[in-house]
């Protein structure tokens, strides 16, 4: 007993100890959490006292406002996009760890919190329907990622408040499962100004059926489309949406597919969007040889039209068709890239009616191999056209194109031209003759050097190569006496380009063996700078890249030696006008325009792929 006794007494002071450690374990978490508290308070206090955090609280949300805008990959994600794409919502997550302050103006602010995916349901759900609420929310859809989600209801259930849903972006990824599809459209969407569907494949390519006859059926989210502003389809299915689109400001539609697009439906889709400030076509081949009698019977007018572009490899002779029908304003921007096609009589018949080339003070024009390229611009307006043949096209198909110049453009009124073309001299005296107004020309002349007479092929190896000098074949000379030929009268002015103040020259040799004749073409320059003095019209600013000299000069032994003596002489013509640049041979003396620099109009709800972005002057 004594035994028992022994042990229930130590069990008893074990059990005490227990209860007074626990006990001091509790009174220090109280002082814990105490000293928890006051060095929050603490805190809270010091921070209230940086510079940052005495802003008011409308100033915090521009910051917020900015990391979002930085971050925000919306207008990124929607027109090519990958698996792994999502909405970024960690930087808008680390704001709200930084301080109590920021975390409350965050969590206020549904604005934060409306663009949002289904990449993590448990985030869906508490983004749609509790921070971003009673706001409206975007929702980016990834439907591979969606496919192998566990948790489809999530996304349902958010759908749920469909009537808050301002944006939808849907990008199926060319999956071959599109069970989303019938249901999701169907939605009750009062609000929605944004609507994207990318990567969605017809049914006519899953099954190898013939290409699909496009209709105007699918009414999409129960005909209620009264508030949207922007939609994108890439790829264009079997449908159109039939429903009227009287807000409609932005569109864009990629036709990578074949499709039995006919003329007639696809006006009548424009004609339902008479808002339309910027239209998008990506690889527009819609109409067909027997469509021509499929044409609306009026011009559809698109008043508030700004930009019209037909990009990457569109058809051209469906792009200049469709711009027949359409009423477009002089102040439109019109930009066409077309593969494959060659020139012929439709341009000549369609170009000069657009009104974005008529009132043109500026062309460029830029030929590289079989590539043309041509940018009128006005002071609201532009014309921009890449063509590219296909590399086993004739290039002297370019040639009969630029012959027709006097007719498409007026060049009348045209104050700066630029010219780089692989054409002979008299193509480009006849452009001169109309530009009466013209006062920059900036010309780059390929010289056609094996037109002149050589004394037999075998002497390319080297030595001089020409016994005689057929100047009436050299496109400099002819230029050059064009401009300096007199109009006659008592008093005599140049006929050609008479308010003509600066002038760039840039050679380009078109043979290896160009430094032959260097010193001939610097004459002709001189000649044609005292001729325009002569007749008190003098070129005030000359720019000159001699020539080009990027091969292996084999009539010299000091490559050093001959380029310093190239450049000597063509210095000496500095004497003659008021500012002289002379170019090295690694500088580019001519800048062609680029168009789409600023892009914040065209990409105000995406972002444009590389290959849907108009280029010019680049191979």
């Amino acid at each position: 007993m004594e035994i028992e006794n022994d042990y229930e007494d130590e069990i008893a002071e074990l059990i005490g100890q227990v209860q007074r450690t626990l006990g001091a374990r509790q009174r220090a978490m109280r002082t814990f959490k105490r000293i928890h508290i006051l060095k929050a308070i603490l805190g809270e206090e010091i921070n209230a006292r940086v510079s940052v955090n005495t802003l008011p609280n409308e100033l915090v949300m521009d910051v917020f406002k900015h990391v979002l805008s930085d971050v925000d990959p919306c207008t990124a994600i929607t027109l090519k996009f990958e698996k792994s794409t999502r909405v970024q919502t960690l930087p808008l997550l680390r704001l709200t760890h930084v301080c109590r302050r920021w975390r409350r103006v965050a969590l206020a602010n549904p604005n934060l919190w409306q663009r949002i995916d289904c990449h993590d349901p448990e985030q869906l759900e508490e983004f749609a329907l509790r921070r971003s609420h009673p706001g409206p929310f975007s929702l980016f859809i990834n439907i591979p990622r969606y496919h192998e989600s566990d948790r489809k209801d999530t996304l349902r259930s958010v759908l749920m408040h469909s009537d808050r849903l301002q944006r939808l972006d849907v990008a199926y990824g060319l999956t071959e499962e599109s069970v989303l599809y019938s249901w999701l459209l169907d939605l009750h969407v009062p609000s929605i100004e944004c609507l994207t569907i990318s990567g969605y494949r017809p049914d006519a390519l899953l099954t190898n059926a013939p290409p699909p006859m496009i209709v105007l059926q699918k009414s999409l989210f129960c005909g209620g489309l009264s508030r949207l502003h922007a939609l994108a389809i890439s790829l264009i299915p079997d449908w159109l949406p039939s429903n009227p689109l009287p807000v409609l400001t932005h569109l864009y539609l990629s036709f990578r597919w074949d499709t039995d697009l006919r003329m007639s439906p696809f006006l009548s889709f424009l004609g339902s969007a008479p808002a339309l400030e910027v239209l998008h076509l990506s690889q527009f081949a819609a109409l067909y040889a027997d469509d021509e009698r499929d044409v609306a019977s009026a011009q559809i007018p698109l008043s508030q039209l700004k930009y019209i572009l037909m990009s990457n490899q569109s058809r051209f002779s469906s792009a200049l068709a469709l711009l027949t029908q359409l009423v477009i304003p002089g102040g439109s921007r019109t930009y066409i890239h077309w593969i494959n096609s060659t020139y012929n009589d439709d341009t000549v018949r369609i170009l000069p009616p657009l009104l974005s080339i008529a009132k043109s003070d500026r062309l460029a024009i830029h030929t590289n191999w079989n590539r043309l390229q041509v940018a009128a611009e006005g002071h609201d307006s532009g014309f921009w056209l890449d063509g590219r043949e296909s590399r086993h096209t004739n290039t002297d198909r370019i040639k009969p194109w630029l012959n027709q110049l006097p007719s498409m453009f007026p060049l009348s009124r045209l104050s700066h031209l630029q010219l780089r073309a692989r054409c002979p001299g008299s193509t480009v005296v006849q452009v001169l003759r109309e530009a009466v107004a013209l006062k920059t020309l900036e010309l780059g002349l390929c010289l056609y050097l094996d037109e002149h007479p050589r004394e037999d092929a075998a002497q390319y190896d080297g030595g001089p190569l020409y016994k005689d000098f057929d100047s009436s074949k050299d496109s400099l000379v002819l230029v050059s006496r064009a401009l300096s030929e007199e109009s006659g009268g008592a008093e005599p002015v140049p006929r050609f380009c008479p308010k003509l103040r600066a002038l760039t020259i840039l050679l380009d040799s078109g043979s290896m063996f160009a430094q032959v004749f260097y010193g001939h073409w610097k004459d002709t320059i001189r000649s044609l700078l005292l001729a325009r003095a002569r007749l008190r019209r003098p070129i005030l600013r000359l720019a000159v890249q001699p020539i080009d000299l990027n091969f292996k000069d084999r009539g010299y032994d000091d490559r050093v030696e001959f380029i310093e003596e190239v450049l000597a002489d063509y210095a000496s013509l500095a004497e003659h006008v008021e500012e002289y640049v002379l170019h090295d041979w690694d500088e580019v003396p001519i800048t062609f325009p680029s168009p789409g620099e600023d892009w914040d109009e065209i990409g105000r709800y995406w972002t444009i792929p590389e290959d849907d972005r108009p280029r010019f002057g680049k191979s």
